[in-house]
């Protein structure tokens, strides 16, 4: 990844507080899209970028911005992008505990919009993207809180943990469904691990500790990832009851590998599935050219894990490139079928080159291509109104025309994979971003 690449094309920053109305739709937009399309990502504002130049030697840098797309009754009512109001966005170089750029990810929980980084306390907004502040589920949050949390569909919990540079390390945590933090414990685990994501089951808990850790020289030399492949740290994955202890916890030793993201985990009696996107080797860092170098693409794979037998498995299920996974969240936790991913080709791993579902009862995968000069991101599910089976829905993604420098919001038909049934058309860009939600209106605070 070339020094300066994500200040310039798809990843450029934009001007914050645009808001555009009664934008143009190509198709129909189904009626069960009642809600808010939410999508964060790094925008580094001027006073972010080192010397005031375009030097950013990684995605995960930057300033959080939120992109919104209001749709109900058919139409595309508007469009808005804010940043969110942290305390770094208005001084960048200052000292402010448990803050972060908050440009990974935004979630609900609880009525509630949050927007995430891995690297402090969420920040709660409005359905409007305006910043409310800084939350800490009531002052009972110690430590950061990932940009990846899980919903458990049945019992509506939020589960999610904190890593640190420092220990302790790791912190595990569970919110009830009002967002009542019941359950905080210390996790063991060898150093300072980057943990970007994990996964639940409908009884456990899946952590992931791999080897890309926390390098004192990076940090001391200013880089906001000081995080890098060790080839000594190991790898295994720990799996302990939803409110279980740290020395509940049970370690299976891997391979060496890393995992942005899960796709998902269920259990299967004495065992654990976990699907994920797994890479053979990241996050390299080169001195010479002071950016991080991705050796490997990541495929999708199956990992099981015997809790009774300690005994431990890993297929590749798929051939294909891919990153950004999402399921239909009602099966978080629980045996599913299908799964979608952004598709990255193995001659260019900065880029999306379209959409990949993935049938793991057969095997099967299709692909939906977005074509020449386009750049999509992640796709995030929306079932049908009338839902008759897991994968009948919409898939809603943005995507972007290298030859307008514009965006649009393809929604297609997660059952057929060839069908776009609408498109909202935006005279404007979003910038190449992380992760996103499509947030049912009427399960909003306002």
């Amino acid at each position: 990844m070339a020094e300066g690449i994500f200040t310039r094309g798809v990843y450029a920053p934009v001007p914050s507080g645009r808001v555009l109305t009664d934008l143009p739709v190509q198709g129909t937009l189904p009626p069960e899209l009642d809600g808010l399309l939410i999508r964060n990502g790094p925008n580094p504002s001027p006073s972010s970028l080192r010397g005031g130049g375009d030097d950013l030697s990684s995605w995960f840098s930057g300033d959080g911005m939120l992109h919104g797309i209001r749709i109900s009754d058919g139409r595309a009512q508007w469009y808005r992008n804010q940043y969110v109001k942290t305390a770094m966005l208005d001084n960048p170089g200052g000292d402010v505990v448990n803050d972060s750029p908050a440009n990974t990810h935004v979630i609900e929980h609880n009525g509630s919009i949050l927007a995430l980084c891995e690297g402090g306390w969420p920040y709660q907004v409005t359905p409007e993207l305006d910043t409310i502040g800084m939350t800490s589920f009531d002052g009972k949050l110690q430590g950061p809180m990932t940009a990846h949390p899980k919903t458990d569909p049945a019992t509506g919990e939020l589960i999610f943990f904190g890593y640190n540079w420092q220990e302790p390390y790791l912190r595990y945590h569970v919110a009830d469904r009002t967002g009542n933090l019941t359950h905080s414990v210390e996790i063991d685990v060898a150093g300072p691990t980057m943990m970007h994501d994990f996964a639940i089951t409908a009884t456990r808990t899946v952590f992931m500790d791999l080897p890309v850790v926390f390098n004192l020289d990076l940090a001391m030399t200013g880089n906001s990832v000081p995080y890098i492949w060790d080839d000594e740290y190991g790898a295994r994955i720990g799996i302990v009851a939803r409110s279980g202890q740290s020395t509940d916890v049970t370690w299976f030793e891997i391979d060496p590998c890393y995992v942005f993201h899960t796709f998902n985990a269920y259990d299967d009696g004495d065992t654990v599935v976990l699907d994920a996107a797994r890479y053979d080797k990241i996050q390299v860092w080169d001195a010479s050219t002071k950016a991080f170098s991705y050796p490997s693409n990541s495929y999708l794979v199956r990992y099981r894990f015997n809790l009774a037998t300690g005994e431990s498995t890993c297929q590749q299920l798929s051939d294909l490139g891919v990153e950004f996974p999402r399921i239909d969240l009602a099966r978080a936790g629980r045996d599913y079928r299908y799964g979608y991913g952004a598709l990255i080709p193995d001659d260019d791993l900065d880029t999306f080159v379209g959409l990949a579902k993935f049938d793991l009862t057969t095997g099967a995968s299709t692909v939906f291509s977005v074509g020449d000069d386009h750049v999509n991101g992640e796709p995030v599910f929306v079932p049908a109104q009338s839902q008759s089976a897991e994968d009948d829905g919409y898939l809603l993604v943005v995507n972007y025309d290298k030859r307008t420098d514009r965006s649009e919001v393809l929604v297609l038909d997660s059952q057929s994979m060839s069908e776009v049934v609408a498109k909202v058309e935006l005279p404007v860009r979003i910038p190449m971003g992380f992760h996103g939600s499509w947030l049912p209106w009427n399960s909003l605070n306002r």
